[in-house]
């Protein structure tokens, strides 16, 4: 009987130590548990003017381990592995390496579990970024893609229908790398901060480079997606051609906002009151887009007593 109690206890002690040693992969799992999901953010290299859409795919492995994916939408990186994932606390970092380098990310957990806020060391350089949790239905392509006429009269009715409102008139080309952020900023700093109903935004999407077609303006839709906005494909570059007298240039009008106060009717072509664009040195400095001016420029166009309100939906 006393080898048998002996024996027993031996088995409780082994049974005791077995769990104390799991207990730090366990706690470590807890942890990472707050940090798996989706997570969709940008770096910030010049804030309104350079941001690199991010998103994170965070999951535990069989033994609870961090694990974690990356995809850069505006650069083609789909699922590139992160390295060396850890959760401590509110805390996660991960290393991302790619041809060109490696990059430390370190960012916090927000008390509310729905953002993660940080920086990106790259080499003597730090950057801002951030995300906000989200989800696989969010990250599709939402609303449609309205085919325009030769003559682009569809985008013509809209715009005098919605006289009255400011109106936002942007052409873009679907694979150009500076399109697509300039599109992401219109919704991160202009949609998402100025609630009101009084704003219409057309971005129209055309072949302004040989691999532009339809089906790539199509996966363009997930970038802005607020009802106030509205995507349309022109068939040629028409449009282009006739925007450029406001620019005062010979060369085809694209990666450019164009701004429409409410009383604007359209002419060919009807004039701006305000332009943005991407061009450098090409067009006047002053007129170089910055997202973070957006939300003032199209205050400027309505009446003070009118002013559109301000406030994160």
């Amino acid at each position: 009987m006393e080898n048998v109690a002996t024996t027993s206890r031996n088995l409780s002690k082994a049974l005791v130590l077995a769990g104390l040693l799991l207990l730090p992969a366990a706690a470590a799992a807890d942890e990472g548990a707050r940090f798996v999901g989706l997570w969709k953010g940008a770096i910030i290299f010049e804030k309104g003017a350079t941001e690199g859409d991010m998103v994170l795919d965070l999951m535990p492995d069989a033994d609870g381990k961090l694990l974690g994916l990356c995809s850069l939408p505006i650069h083609g990186v789909a699922d590139h592995p992160l390295i060396d994932v850890k959760a401590a606390g509110s805390q996660l970092t991960f290393i991302y390496r790619d041809d060109k380098g490696s990059s430390q990310v370190t960012v916090s957990l927000s008390p509310d579990g729905k953002h993660l806020n940080g920086s990106m060391q790259e080499g003597d350089k730090t950057y801002p970024l951030f995300f906000k949790k989200t989800s696989r239905e969010d990250l599709a392509p939402q609303g449609t893609l309205q085919v325009l006429s030769a003559d682009n009269r569809e985008l013509r009715q809209r715009f005098d229908q919605d006289a009255g409102k400011v109106r936002l008139l942007v052409l873009l080309s679907p694979t150009c790398a500076g399109c697509t952020r300039m599109a992401r900023m219109i919704q991160r700093y202009l949609l998402e901060e100025v609630n009101d109903p009084r704003l219409a935004v057309y971005l129209v999407w055309g072949p302004m480079q040989e691999t532009d077609n339809p089906e790539v303006a199509k996966q363009m839709l997930v970038h802005v997606t607020d009802r106030r906005a509205v995507h349309f494909w022109m068939p040629n570059t028409d449009l282009t051609k006739q925007f450029n007298q406001p620019l005062s240039t010979e060369l085809a009008a694209w990666d450019v906002i164009f701004f429409f106060g409410p009383q604007a009717r359209w002419t060919l072509p009807p004039k701006p009151a305000d332009y943005a664009h991407q061009w450098g040195t090409k067009l006047p400095q002053d007129h170089l887009f910055n997202g973070e001016k957006l939300a003032a420029q199209v205050q400027k166009l309505l009446p003070a007593r009118q002013a559109l309100q301000q406030g994160s939906k």
